[in-house]
C-alpha cells in the first residue's frame, strides 16, 4: 500500500471542491455571492439620466413640457433625490442598485442598510439561471429595466466601458470552457489517486504525476484568465465609469480560490513525482540487496 498517496489524493479532492464552489457560486440568491468574479455598483449610474430629465435653469420654460409628461412615473422620485440618497437613482430609473457577474450566470439586487453605508450588504432579489458559455450583457439588461421615460444612452455608457464589459465577457467564456476540463481532470485524478494507493506500480505513480500535472495546468490557466480579465476589466470600468457613476469591484475571494484549487494540483503532482522517484530507488536498492 502507498501511504504517500493519501496525501495527493486529499488535494484533489479540496482542489475539487474549491473548483466547483467557484463554477457554481450565485447559482442561488446569496449562494457565495461574495465570490462574484467582478461586481458593479450601479446606485449611482442614473446621475447622466437625472440630468437629463430636470430642467435647466435657463430653460425652465422649453422643459416644464417634457417634466409634465414623466410626472407621474419618474420625476416625483427623480426631485427628491439629493447626493446622500443614491439609492433612490437608480430606484428612479428602474434598475438595480448592483449586478454581479459568476462564471454561469448573474445576480442583481440592492444594498442594505443603504448603499452609502460604510457597512453595507448585498441583498440579493435575483439570479438568472445557469447556463454554459454565459453571456453578461449589461447594457441590454439595464435597457430591459429601465423605465420607458428613460433611454440607455442616457445613462452615459461610453464605448470605453463597454470595452471594459467586453472584455470581461470573453474572459468568463474562455474560463468556463478551460475550467470545465480541469474540473473533470481533477475528478479523475481522484479516481486514479484510490488506485494509487493500492499499487505499488512506478507506472501507476507516473500516470498520477502526469494527470495531475495535466489538471493544474487547465485549472491554472482558467484561473489565469479570469484573473486578468477580472482586473484589466475593473480598472477600465472604473477609470472610464466615475464620471456617469458606475463602479466595479472584483472578488479576491473567487481569485483565491481558483488560485488555491490549481495550486493543490501542483502540490499532488509533486508528491506523485517524488513518489515515483523514491519508489524506483526502493527497487533499485531490494534488486542489489
Amino acid at each position: 500500500m502507498r501511504f504517500i498517496a493519501v496525501f495527493p489524493l486529499l488535494c484533489a479532492v479540496v482542489a475539487f471542491i474549491l473548483s466547483m464552489l467557484t463554477l457554481f457560486a450565485g447559482s442561488k440568491p446569496n449562494f457565495i455571492e461574495d465570490a462574484a468574479i467582478i461586481t458593479l455598483n450601479t446606485t449611482n449610474l442614473g446621475k447622466t439620466a437625472t440630468s437629463a430629465l430636470l430642467p435647466d435653469s435657463d430653460d425652465d420654460d422649453d422643459d416644464s413640457g417634457i417634466l409634465s409628461d414623466i410626472e407621474d412615473s419618474v420625476t416625483g422620485t427623480i426631485k427628491n433625490v439629493t447626493d446622500g440618497i443614491a439609492d433612490q437613482i437608480a430606484d428612479a430609473i428602474g434598475i438595480e442598485e448592483f449586478y454581479s457577474l459568476h462564471l454561469m450566470n448573474y445576480c442583481e439586487g440592492t444594498y442594505t442598510p443603504t448603499p452609502t453605508d460604510e457597512d453595507a450588504k448585498k441583498n440579493v432579489t435575483y439570479c438568472s439561471k445557469q447556463k454554459a458559455n454565459f453571456d453578461f450583457n449589461l447594457t441590454q439588461i439595464l435597457d430591459e429595466q429601465l423605465n420607458t421615460d428613460i433611454n440607455i444612452d442616457d445613462l452615459g455608457l461610453t464605448d470605453d466601458i463597454n470595452n471594459g464589459l467586453n472584455l470581461l465577457r470573453t474572459a468568463v467564456k474562455g474560463t468556463f470552457i478551460v475550467y470545465c476540463i480541469g474540473i473533470a481532470l481533477t475528478g479523475l485524478c481522484i479516481l486514479l489517486s484510490l488506485f494509487g494507493i493500492f499499487s505499488e506500480s512506478r507506472v501507476a505513480a507516473s500516470v498520477n504525476f502526469t494527470l495531475f500535472l495535466i489538471s493544474f495546468i487547465f485549472l491554472g490557466v482558467a484561473a489565469g484568465i479570469i484573473t486578468s480579465g477580472a482586473v484589466k476589466g475593473t480598472n477600465t470600468i472604473n477609470k472610464y465609469g466615475e464620471d456617469v457613476g458606475l463602479a466595479a469591484y472584483r472578488s479576491n475571494k473567487l481569485l483565491g480560490m481558483a488560485w488555491a484549487a490549481a495550486a493543490l494540483m501542483l502540490v499532488g503532482a509533486l508528491t506523485w513525482l517524488v513518489s515515483c522517484v523514491t519508489g524506483s530507488r526502493k527497487r533499485r536498492t531490494y534488486k542489489h540487496g
